[in-house]
């Protein structure tokens, strides 16, 4: 509103009160001489004061016709991020909204752009800096970019063809279905495609995702004639309205509905609906209160306030079903309310009695109770919001101590590192805890720390899944799950589908909660969404599992739980306040009790056979489930691998040689059809590794052991893998860049060298045949197999037990094979060709004792290569020419071994050399050998680097410093650990004063205090600290006040 209309308004007002005052006047005349005197005066000027109403009025009504207050809402500029699709339509509303607009410079006109781009969109221009002449290049960019005709159309055609599948009389995907066809069609009649005679291609495809009464209602419809896409669509359009009509639910619980609520009248008995009975009869009212409100007594407060007892007596006296509570014509036991959460007895929650969870007292009400019970999920605020949300809840079978099952109710959390199980459901189980220590953290960093942690079998009620937890125990999970009853029948659910937890809308205790790397076990394919607005379903296997958003009706405050953790043990979380970057000095820790077990299992379950190989028994883990059937998914993947190969030629015939070797060799061994018996066997899917640089093998054959049963248990999943047993790459290169004459191999087919115990070969079965026209044939691999996660240790484990027998006679070599092999392959050497020649020999004499055949030899003198099978080095298969320098592959990295670029020299003093450096980016090592030969020449060798990003929290110099410092000395520790070399001196070197030793302060005494924490409840009747800070100081200032007059 203008300033002008407002003085206009004002003077309007003002005659409004002289009229008022003429009024007053006129009510309050009488006949004396000075009132009519009074009216002689006033009448002139009536005339005048309606003239200047009517004028001032016209003005007003002039000027707001000019002036329109009307304010229109501000139009958002669209955003586009990167769907080509959506291009052409974001292109147009941009044009209109800001290229066109001339009171903008293109520099302006930029920033809006980059402003509207997201994702890969906002990535493709993001390096253009705002200015005029960038602008166009901006718009070119994107042009040709993301204005691809191709692509579009193909988006388009795409979101046609995956439409949604429609389910049985639901209308929210059918009417998804409809705006797919329409709008996706429409856009590309307006990219000039046309589409009308695509009609018998649209069509067909569209029914086809028809659910069976869509389809049988659609056939009724055709005849010989081939339908359009305009009638589809108006039959769809049709369906859809029926269908919204009649799944419209009814207010409250009851499938009932009141045709005529205006006139009390019954309709014509001759219409007739399916969904509807037309009844004429007041709003429902509780039984319990007659309140026309709520209908049902567990939204009655008189009924709520009463004790269990009395609810009990209310209940039986009224004739109320004791399951749900209300009254109908239904018997207890034909009731869909299946029993109570808790006890499972066939009762309603509101009237359970168990004194130990303490969920009455008389003359309190359940909520008011359950607003003072403390919790101990994270409650971070309350929600009075719909919708509200579903949580993945299922009922799980566990054993207890004595070989029994209980039902309990979990909650699925994919947000949670860890398990957890109540304390009271702990209890029943009346299994041994495990002491523990750790720390769990929530959202906001809520510190909670457990002592106790139990480990439990847990089984689904639907399918043979079974799985082994470690859980921790806490005195409460959540609160009641979810936090109020709500009717399902409006979600149409299938019948026929088996969920996980079947009460998921009755309020119920949570006794577990099941982590993240449980969940994700438990998930299969498969999810069916119910409808807009609806939960959706999701297949696992303990059953479906029901969340997302649903609407119903709140009557009470909820508090929005959150159950993500992140457990962490005290320990780390103290060792990590100092620890930002280390190397290992030693070997890595072992898990003791897996490494014993190990060890034992592989000393009483090894042999020999007649030729000297090893047999082996596969090491179990005796906790761990049991696999299940396996045999289906095999054979489904080998037919895959079938189809896969029959396209490729070369690939297929080396695959065939391969198996054709195994069979020959005995690896392989056929099994009669009548002795094939899937029971406590595992079957092997089974595909080809192709390594081109590999100089021997190039098609390898891996078995998976990984590959889930029809129980989601592997083969793997039921082994242990083992121990690391051998060193480190970085140990194994450091000590071979110290030899002088170095030699290296590596053991041909290891794995299959070493025999699997023919008790076990049932575990390691593959199915195979040479052609399709064959039948599939039954196998059982006989050694130890790529793929079998305990494989890597048992060939190691019988190559260290090698060493061991041969210890006392080849001391040397035996340490060798212990120390310089990885896996198969051997890095060694030594200081005179004399000691590496004999190295050599003896490593093959040993090895071969268990067929164990080095093969692939190479070395940087020719001379160490002498007396080998030319087919066993690599310069035999490599090299045809003289003069060329021998390149192979040494544990990854390429090694000139005719050409060695690692001289080492005879010395007589060596000295390790370490440097490290800083900077506010990352911080680094080195270190060098110096030697010192017999000539007293100096010669100078990188040997080793570390280097390390710095940590995004920023750190002063200073201490990067520190950390290069302290990088340097454990890069230093570990090689004097491992090269077999005694330096006559090491030195450090750094160029930052803050790492000499006489630099660093002397460290502080620090004294640790324990606190206890006491409530204090007056400090959260304020609504901040600084409030709090206030009111104390004011109270303090009274005491001080009070003393000063005392």
């Amino acid at each position: 509103m203008t300033k002008g209309v407002e003085n206009l308004i004002n003077k309007r007002n003002f005659i409004k009160d002289k009229f008022s005052r003429m009024q007053t006047f006129i009510e309050q005349f009488n006949d004396s001489e000075q009132s009519i005197t009074e009216l002689k005066v006033r009448i002139p000027t009536i005339n005048a004061m309606f003239n200047q109403f009517d004028e001032i009025q016209d003005k007003i009504e002039e000027s707001k016709a000019i002036s329109n207050d009307v304010k229109l809402p501000t139009l958002e500029l669209p955003k586009f991020d990167g769907n080509y699709a959506e291009y052409h339509s974001f292109l147009d509303r941009f044009d209109r909204s800001v290229h066109k607009n001339e009171k903008l410079s293109n520099a302006d006109k930029l920033e809006y752009l980059k402003g509207c781009l997201t994702g890969e969109a906002s990535a493709s221009i993001n390096v253009l800096k705002v200015t005029n002449d960038n602008y166009p290049k901006a718009l070119e960019i994107l042009a040709k970019r993301f204005k691809n005709m191709r692509l579009v159309v193909t988006e388009h055609v795409q979101k046609i063809i995956n439409s949604p599948q429609l389910i049985k009389n639901s209308h929210a995907p059918l009417r998804q279905l409809i705006d797919d066809i329409t709008q996706n069609l429409a856009s590309l009649n307006a990219l000039e495609i046309d589409t009308s005679t695509w009609d018998p291609l649209i069509v067909p495809l569209i029914a086809a995702k028809f659910d069976f009464y869509t389809k049988k209602e659609w056939e009724t419809t055709l005849s010989s004639k081939l339908p359009t896409l305009l009638e589809l669509t108006d039959f769809l359009e049709k369906r859809f309205n029926i269908l919204r009509s009649i799944n419209t639910p009814t207010p409250g619980p009851s499938k009932l509905g009141v045709m005529d609520k205006t006139n009390n009248q019954l309709p014509n008995k001759s219409k007739k609906t399916s969904n509807y009975v037309s009844i004429n009869k007041a709003a429902p009212a509780c039984d319990i209160c007659n309140q026309t409100d709520h209908r049902v007594a567990f939204k009655c407060p008189d009924f709520l306030n009463l004790s269990i007892n009395d609810r009990i007596k209310k209940a039986k006296q009224l004739s109320l079903c004791l399951k749900c509570l209300g009254k109908g014509n239904h018997s207890q036991e034909k009731c869909r309310i299946k029993w109570c959460v808790i006890c499972k007895q066939a009762h309603n929650v509101l009237i359970h009695k168990d004194d130990d969870l303490q969920l009455q007292n008389d003359g309190v009400s359940i909520q008011e109770q359950s607003s003072s019970m403390a919790t101990t999920s994270t409650n971070l605020f309350t929600d009075t919001n719909h919708p509200q949300v579903l949580l993945n809840t299922a009922l799980v079978m566990v054993g207890d101590g004595v070989g029994r099952k209980h039902q309990l109710r979990c909650l699925l959390d994919n947000a949670s590192h860890s398990c957890f199980i109540t304390k009271q459901a702990f209890d029943k189980l009346r299994l041994p805890s495990v002491p523990t220590n750790f720390l769990v953290t929530s959202i906001n960093r809520n510190n909670t720390a457990l002592n106790k942690l139990v480990r439990i079998t847990m089984y689904s009620n639907h399918s043979n899944f079974v799985t082994n937890l470690e859980c921790l125990i806490v005195k409460e999970i959540s609160e009641q799950l979810p936090p109020q009853f709500f009717d399902i029948d409006h979600l149409q659910i299938p019948s026929n589908l088996k969920l996980a937890d079947s009460n998921f809308n009755i309020p119920g205790e949570i006794d577990m909660l099941i982590g993240a790397e449980t969940y994700c076990e438990i998930i299969r394919s498969g999810h069916l969404p119910l409808g807009k607005g609806k939960p959706l379903l999701q297949n696992t296997w303990l059953g479906w599992i029901v969340s997302g958003a649903v609407h119903y009706p709140i009557n009470k405050q909820f508090m929005t739980s959150c159950h993500f953790s992140s457990i962490h043990k005290l320990e780390t979380q103290l060792q990590r306040f100092w620890e930002i970057e280390q190397v290992d000095a030693g070997m890595r820790p072992f898990l003791t009790q897996t490494v014993d077990y190990c060890e034992e299992h592989f000393k009483n379950n090894h042999k020999r056979d007649a030729e000297g190989r090893f047999v082996v028994k596969l090491p179990f883990n005796p906790d761990a489930p049991t696999f299940g059937n396996s045999k289906q998914l095999a054979l489904s993947r080998f037919l895959k691998l079938e189809k896969k190969l029959e396209g490729q030629h070369s690939l297929k015939k080396e695959y065939h040689q391969n198996i054709s070797e195994y069979i020959n060799q005995n690896y392989l061994k056929p099994i009669a059809n009548n002795e094939v018996d899937t029971k406590d066997a595992f079957y092997l899917p089974h595909h080809a590794v192709i390594k081109e640089s590999s100089l021997t093998t190039k098609v390898r054959i891996v078995f998976d052991a990984s590959a889930k049963s029809d129980n989601g248990i592997s083969l793997n999943d039921t082994l242990y893998s083992g121990p690391a047993l051998q060193q480190d790459l970085f140990s194994i290169l450091c000590r071979f860049r110290m030899h002088q004459f170095v030699i290296s191999a590596d053991i041909t087919k290891m794995y299959l060298q070493i025999r699997l115990d023919e008790s076990q070969w049932q575990y390691q079965r593959i199915l195979w045949r040479d052609d399709k026209s064959h039948e599939i044939k039954t196998y059982n691999l006989t050694t130890v197999t790529f793929g079998i996660t305990s494989s890597p240790f048992l060939a190691v484990r019988c190559l260290n037990e090698l060493a061991f027998l041969n210890q006392n006679k080849f001391g040397i070599a035996t340490q060798v094979i212990l120390n310089d092999f990885y896996i198969d392959d051997l890095l060694s050497g030594g200081n005179t060709f004399e000691e590496t020649n004999q190295l050599r020999n003896d490593l093959v004499h040993i090895l071969n004792q268990a067929k164990f055949k080095l093969t692939k030899w190479s070395s940087n003198d020719t001379r160490l290569l002498e007396g080998l099978n030319l087919d066993d080095t690599v310069a035999h298969k490599l090299f045809a020419k003289e003069h060329t320098i021998h390149t192979t592959k040494t544990l990854g990295l390429s090694w000139h071994s005719q050409n060695d670029v690692i001289p080492v020299y005879p010395y007589k003093r060596i000295e390790l050399h370490t440097f490290s450096d800083a900077s506010q980016l990352a911080y680094g090592c080195c270190a060098y050998i110096r030697i010192q030969d017999f000539n007293n020449k100096y010669h100078v060798h990188l040997l080793c680097a570390k280097s390390k990003v710095a940590p995004l929290k920023t750190l002063t110099i200073p201490r990067l410093e520190l950390c290069a410092a302290l990088l340097s000395a454990q890069l230093a520790s570990k090689l004097i650990t491992i090269l077999n070399t005694k330096f006559a001196e090491t030195y450090f070197w750094c160029d930052s004063t803050i790492g000499r030793p006489e630099t660093i302060p002397e460290q502080k005494t620090v004294t640790l205090t324990t606190t206890t924490s006491i409530s204090l409840p007056f400090i959260q009747k304020f609504s901040s600290f600084s409030k709090l800070t206030r009111i104390c100081a004011y109270l303090y200032r009274f005491i001080t006040n009070c003393k000063d007059k005392n």
